[in-house]
């Protein structure tokens, strides 16, 4: 989910027993473009001390911002090292930092975050080859003293200069909250163009930053600036919003890139097991078609909530025999006024009786032709970040909801280890439990369709109590434990 800067500002930090503080800037890295810290001001609680938090520490999802949990307590924050944060960061203070809480570093590995694409702390054998990197870069990195640490509030302001005049000021920064990567920066061009627009730059469109001069330099003119699609702060940034700026600069976008990635993983994947691989599963579409978009949708949700996710409540889960099922039990629990961006729809792509020849997507919804097309079109589009995956050993498989999003780190992560598949992966990324798993995924291999419930205790309640109200038929959802369900 794309959010701003300046709406960060405005979020209050809280540890797992109690609050820490408020966000007052970012520090982010001018080479990868990606937030590395918020600077957190305690107020009177540790003597009007700022301290640096990183996003390793934030508990995800951390939905509208207005208070973000970080994966820590008041006593570890207390203890911290000291770090002034009106000085340069150096690398040493930064390693002080990240040791301290038993975080890797993020500028070795490879990736935006060390060995991953999100800032997740390492477990195993991953965890070990990052030490080992780590060790190695550890007296390159007190020779060099290298800064590339900024603060977001000091770069606002910040003259943008396309290649042949200014274009206008920084004014905020938009960021990915999953990934923390800096996409674009809002420029406000009311110097020079009447009315005072607003337009976003990419970032993958800066040439350079002049940090004496306070200068951006971007490789556009003023005319192609003019021609920019204009951005409204109060409007959510949606995908289709980027993806028309992108055609109309000629850019490709940063997702795509992302999405081949992602690609290319099942693709080996499946290489690598294709004994497994269903000889009947369609093929799999291109990702020109949109049947690959992974939009990084996150669900609203209270501190209440994430907190019972910290707390390792287990999700409740229900299976459905037929999709006609499924269907009832959303249009259920929506009646009911359940909140269906709390729900997760997992079930195979096609069926041996209704086979669907193709699926893309449209805006936020997942379209079919083929027997099941109506299904398709009406329920998963309540639902939100649909998706298409080919699973080895499943076939084509649809799934919307926060799902989606554990399936993608899973995969971007590296984490499917233990025997895991990327579905089994994904729902003990979400909580779980390993020896749930594969039932779920027995379920899903013979055309059943796994819904899941997630927030805090009362929105399993609620779900419960709404779907227990229907006389299931024959094969439908029935309880195991007072929290997890099976198909009969």
């Amino acid at each position: 989910m794309l959010n701003t800067i300046s709406h960060l500002t405005q979020s209050t930090v809280s540890a797992s027993d109690g609050p820490i503080g408020k966000v007052r800037s970012a520090f982010f890295d001018d080479q990868a473009w990606a937030i590395r810290y918020l600077v957190v001001d305690t107020g009177d609680w540790i003597a009007g001390r700022r301290v640096l938090l990183s996003p390793y520490s934030v508990q995800q999802p951390i939905g509208h911002l207005d208070d973000i949990l970080v994966k820590l307590t008041r006593e570890q924050v207390r203890n911290s090292p000291d770090i002034d944060t009106h000085q340069p960061v150096s690398r040493q203070h930064e390693r002080a930092l990240l040791g301290y809480y038993a975080q890797p570093t993020y500028w070795e590995g490879g990736g935006m975050w060390g060995m991953g694409s999100e800032p997740v702390v390492p477990s195993g054998m991953q965890r070990e080859v990052q030490a080992e990197v780590d060790k190695a870069m550890h007296e390159r990195d007190v020779r060099a003293g290298d800064l590339h640490l900024r603060d977001s509030t000091r770069v606002l302001g910040y003259d943008i200069q396309a290649t042949d005049e200014s274009i206008g000021h920084v004014e905020d920064f938009i960021f990915d909250d999953l990934n923390w990567a800096v996409r674009y920066l809002v420029v406000d061009t009311r110097n020079w163009w009447p009315g005072g627009q607003k337009v976003l730059v990419g970032t993958q469109w800066i040439d350079r930053i002049d940090w004496a001069t306070k200068s951006v330099y971007v490789t556009m003119t003023r005319d192609q600036v003019k021609r920019s699609p204009l951005y409204f702060p109060d409007a959510p940034l949606m995908r289709e919003d980027e993806q028309h700026l992108h055609d109309v600069h000629g850019r490709t976008g940063y997702w795509a890139a992302a999405a081949a990635a992602t690609a290319a993983t099942s693709v080996s994947t499946h290489a690598a097991d294709s004994t497994s691989a269903d000889p009947e599963a369609p093929t799999l579409p291109s990702r020109t078609n949109g049947a690959l978009f992974l939009p990084r949708i996150q669900p609203t949700r209270s501190r209440a909530a994430v907190a019972t996710s910290l707390n390792a409540a287990v999700p409740p889960v229900y299976v459905y025999n037929t999709h006609q099922e499924a269907e009832a039990a959303i249009q259920m629990l929506s009646r009911a006024g359940f909140d269906v961006k709390k729900l997760s729809l997992v079930g195979k792509g096609y069926h041996t009786e209704e086979h669907p020849v193709g699926f893309y997507t449209l805006g936020d919804k997942v379209r079919t032709w083929g027997g099941t097309g109506a299904f398709w079109g009406g329920i998963w589009g309540m639902l939100v970040a649909p998706a298409v995956f080919f699973i080895p050993g499943v076939g084509l498989v649809a799934m919307a909801g926060p799902v989606v999003s554990a399936l993608v780190a899973a995969l971007e992560g590296a984490v499917l280890v233990g025997g895991l598949s990327a579905i089994g992966a994904a729902l003990t990324r979400i909580g779980v439990p390993n020896d749930q798993v594969m039932k779920y995924e027995t379920a899903l291999k013979v055309d059943k369709y796994v819904l899941l419930v997630h927030g805090d205790t009362a929105d399993a309640a609620q779900a419960g109590a709404v779907l227990a109200a229907a006389v299931p038929s024959a094969g439908t959802a029935t309880s195991t434990t007072a929290n997890h369900w099976q198909a009969a």
